[in-house]
């Protein structure tokens, strides 16, 4: 999901660049060089560095990536219920001829009845 995040922001920026006006463009443009120039020297020294340069191995390396490899296993046997089966899983909700019957007879269905009154 991050790296999905990451990109559509990317594609956002472009858009925008895209869309704006020369004024504004300037502007983005000397915003993220400025970021740039604040971003390096604080994620090139100290423990900042050793976490990023793991979260950008994991973003290239993709078979050590565990929540990637549980999300391709879950996929992969998530698509033979979804091809297979037509009538579906459905939430849980009871099937159509339950829920269009009469309402239930005997002692519950009294006692309940009556407490509701």
């Amino acid at each position: 999901m991050l790296r999905l995040t990451w990109g559509d922001w990317v594609i956002a920026m472009v858009l925008q660049l895209i869309k704006a006006s020369n004024k504004v463009r300037v502007r983005i443009l000397v915003g993220a060089v400025v970021l740039a120039g604040l971003s390096v020297p604080l994620l090139t020294f100290g423990p900042i560095t050793e976490k990023m340069a793991t979260r950008l191995q994991s973003i290239t390396n993709l078979s050590d990536d565990n929540s990637y490899v549980a999300r391709n296993e879950f996929y992969a046997s998530f698509a033979k219920t979804a091809f297979t089966d037509v009538s579906g899983e459905g939430f849980g909700a009871p099937p159509v001829h339950r829920r269009n019957s009469p309402p239930p007879t005997g002692t519950w269905a009294n006692t309940a009845a009556s407490t509701a009154a």
